[in-house]
């Protein structure tokens, strides 16, 4: 039986990434670790003169609103039988979500799905569908519901 205990939850803080999430702990359930990761994509350009398009002290703005609506997301979802860290990350969230996992050692991602199809689908791409192809470690989509 795959028993997983190290697991990355990928979540965009909608009610679909709050089932994966739920998921992801009753998978850890009895000591497991949920690494709970919120990716942001802001792009920083160096002007000619070398100076940043953004200011660095508004992206550490950026970075400290995404952390709070993290803590605050996961704060009803604190058990006492598995271990919940959080991590902001600024890039491509298919990306960061397999980094994160080759860091913290996971032995599945969990990420939930919109379900999208179609021209959305086509003109959106799906975070989703990218980590299922280039993840090292078995996946498990949470679709939400319609």
């Amino acid at each position: 039986m795959f028993r997983t205990r190290n697991i990355v939850c990928a979540v965009d803080f909608s009610e679909g990434s709050k089932r994966a999430l739920q998921h992801a702990l009753d998978l850890a359930a009895g000591g497991g670790a949920v690494h709970v990761l919120h990716v942001f994509r802001i792009e920083v350009l160096v002007t000619p003169d070398g100076g940043l398009a953004l200011p660095a002290e508004t992206m550490r703005a950026i970075e400290a609103d995404q952390k709070a609506a993290l803590a605050a997301m996961v704060a009803p979802f604190r058990t006492s039988d598995v271990t919940l860290t959080e991590y902001v990350r600024n890039g491509d969230p298919a990306d960061e979500a397999v980094s994160l996992a080759g860091d913290v050692g996971a032995d599945l991602i969990v990420v939930g799905t919109h379900g999208r199809r179609g021209l959305s689908r086509l003109v959106l791409g799906s975070v989703a569908e990218r980590i299922v192809r280039t993840s090292p470690v078995p996946v498990l989509t949470v679709r939400t519901p319609e």
